[in-house]
């Protein structure tokens, strides 16, 4: 998009003062009419300039209270790949553990008949490939559908982002060697805490085949 678009001309005069210490983190910005003023454009370009910063996670919106320059994001990657599956235990909490954070979730069932307690006990807690086997069903495929969205005040509650952010919603379903699928979960990822990352693994040639 040009550069001359009145909203970004006045979203880089923004984050070039943020960058310069003229507001701190945690300080409240000045109105939206306040900058429409200042820069001398409408107000709902000085609002598509500070949502611009937004997303950028420069700033952050609080509802009822106005907006805030935001502690700078420390994003990590979270690394996706049917290989990670094939572990002992969960491939989450491995993940995390590379990473020196503790993973930690909570096992509830709210199906019509509900999982008996070694399921949602000592098994709750393992990846999907381990458990279903547990019980005889072999996982053969998975699919992740990853889909761009703004967090709900109830997602902003659960992983301490504001309502509104940027998360990616993914849609992750597994199939036995029926093509049934048997598991489907919805993850969500803030994005300014994480990027996404999905692996793809290179078979080699076997060295002991000669080539044809």
């Amino acid at each position: 998009m040009p550069r001359d678009t009145p909203y970004l001309q006045v979203a880089d005069k923004l984050r070039a003062r943020i960058r310069a210490g003229e507001w701190a983190v945690g300080d409240k910005l000045p109105s939206r009419a306040r900058f429409a003023e200042e820069y001398g454009v409408g107000q709902s370009v000085a609002q598509r300039a500070m949502e611009r910063l937004i997303i950028e996670g420069i700033l952050e919106g609080r509802a009822g209270s106005g907006t805030y320059v935001r502690r700078a994001r420390e994003r990590r990657r979270m690394v996706r790949s049917r290989h990670r599956e094939q572990r002992g235990k969960s491939p989450f909490a491995s993940d995390m553990a590379e990473l020196d954070h503790e993973a930690d979730w909570e096992c509830t069932s709210t199906a019509r008949v509900p999982a008996p307690e070694d399921i949602v006990g000592p098994l709750g807690k393992i990846g999907v490939v381990e458990r279903m086997r547990s019980i005889g069903v072999d996982i053969a495929t998975g699919i992740e559908l990853p889909r761009p969205a703004r967090a709900t005040r109830e997602q902003a509650n659960l992983l301490g982002i504001s309502i509104g952010d940027l998360v990616i919603e993914v849609e992750r379903t597994y199939f036995d060697r029926e093509g049934r699928p048997v598991e489907t979960a919805d993850i969500t990822v803030p994005d300014i805490r994480w990027e996404i990352a999905y692996e793809i693994r290179i078979d080699q040639p076997d060295p002991d085949q000669p080539d044809s």
